[in-house]
């Protein structure tokens, strides 16, 4: 299994853009990918301008040959691409 996590800092101006956004890349990489297992948004409770976005594949061609090629990826990274102030992204691989 292949696991993305992507803390992102978002414009305070815009979370509630940010939430519908998100939340909708997130049903389409569910019901449109067949190797997305696991998509799930979350904010913060002491900071509501920071999301954490996890996301599980089935393996990692899952997440670079079909998530990372769709139209529904890029039109989230055109629409949320102003509002977001950080971003931190790790890769990780199940341990066996």
């Amino acid at each position: 299994m292949y696991a993305i996590s992507v803390i992102l800092d978002i414009d305070p101006d815009h979370i509630e853009d940010y939430k519908a956004a998100a939340l909708l890349h997130a049903h389409n990489s569910k019901t449109q990918e067949p190797g997305c297992l696991a998509f799930e948004v979350f904010q913060s409770t002491e900071r509501p301008d920071r999301f954490y976005l996890h996301e599980r594949y089935a393996d990692k061609a899952a997440f670079t040959d079909v998530h990372q090629k769709t139209s529904s990826l890029e039109e989230y990274r055109k629409k949320t691409g102003g509002w977001v102030k950080g971003k931190h992204i790790e890769h990780w691989i199940s341990v066996k």
